[in-house]
């Protein structure tokens, strides 16, 4: 006999994507739930911002019941703005969106995502549905494309979010994922929050690219990339020093100190290895690269600024 369960691959929100988590239900409403017998073996995730503004998504995940046969539900919800809050909305469900299943395109349905208490911080009004049926220890890839319009709210503020912590209802350890967020290098400048740090940075054509490489990993954290809202814009070094506290209210506290840190060195001309910086800092003409740069250069007040923002970053 085949048990009825409902999964959940997760996406985006106006600006926000999610991970595959595990979903029960029947009917019209579905509610988050943790499965016993599935596990996330590998998935690999790439975002690639364009023109719009939109960002396409390809996600590729493989699967392995570790249980008796049984019947999954598996969605793709989204965190969809209703007009509350100080959001302004784009197009909060996405375009062209796919489901492929060991490569077959699957048909798939549109429910009403409902809050399980046990998981609060898991809240989706809109999910896409799909079923797919495991035997037992059998292994399957489920593969997702789609693009969805970027949001900001009303103090100028963007965000993209990439919510990991849903990955860990599944059974076990995610064995791997990669991610891999392409931006063009125009637009590098726009954003400043980067959490958690990335495990490479390069430069391909146009792009910046951003990636993330995680090993048996549950996953209690989110992907996110930002901007300061417009308050903070064109103003001197020290002003931001005095605002950083107000700032930490507004995102994550490592990659917001992470961008104070490296806002000081900018002032001084520092060269960055890493190439995300180095394009936000000086190809938008808001600090000059200094090739004589010396930290001895750097006043007693802004050292002391950058060991604080350190000590966060630990």
């Amino acid at each position: 006999m085949t048990k009825n369960i409902l999964c959940i691959i997760f996406v985006l929100h106006g600006f926000t994507f999610s991970n595959d988590s595990v979903f029960k239900g029947s009917g019209v409403n579905v509610t988050p739930e943790f499965s016993s017998d599935v596990q996330m073996v590998h998935e690999t995730i790439e975002i690639t911002e364009r023109a719009g503004p939109y960002w396409d998504v390809f996600v590729d995940a493989t699967f392995k019941n570790y249980g008796d046969a049984l019947d999954l539900q598996i969605g793709f919800p989204f965190r969809v703005y209703n007009g509350g809050g100080d959001i302004i909305n784009y197009p909060s469900t996405p375009d062209s969106f796919k489901v492929f299943v060991n490569d077959k395109e699957y048909p798939f349905k549109l429910k009403n995502g409902t809050l399980n208490k046990q998981f609060p911080d898991i809240k989706y009004a809109v999910v896409y549905t799909f079923n797919v049926h495991f035997e037992p220890g059998e292994s399957k890839r489920i593969k997702h494309t789609y693009s969805l319009a970027e949001s900001f709210n009303s103090v100028g503020s963007k965000s993209f979010e990439y919510i990991l912590q849903t990955g860990s209802l599944w059974k076990g350890d995610i064995e791997k994922i990669d991610i891999k967020l392409k931006i063009r290098k125009k637009r590098v400048p726009e954003f400043q929050i980067i959490s958690p740090k990335e495990s490479n940075c390069y430069v391909e054509n146009n792009y910046v690219i951003l990636e993330w490489n995680f090993t048996d990993i549950n996953p209690e954290f989110n992907l996110s990339i930002s901007s300061l809202p417009d308050m903070y814009k064109n103003k001197t070094l020290d002003w931001m020093i005095e605002a950083q506290y107000d700032v930490f209210n507004h995102g994550d506290f490592n990659g917001v100190a992470r961008y104070f840190r490296n806002l000081v060195f900018a002032h001084y001309g520092y060269p960055f290895k890493n190439p995300f910086f180095e394009i936000h800092f000086y190809d938008s003409r808001s600090f000059s690269k200094n090739e004589n740069y010396s930290f001895e250069n750097i006043s007693s007040k802004h050292k002391d600024f950058i060991d604080e923002m350190l000590d966060i970053t630990k």
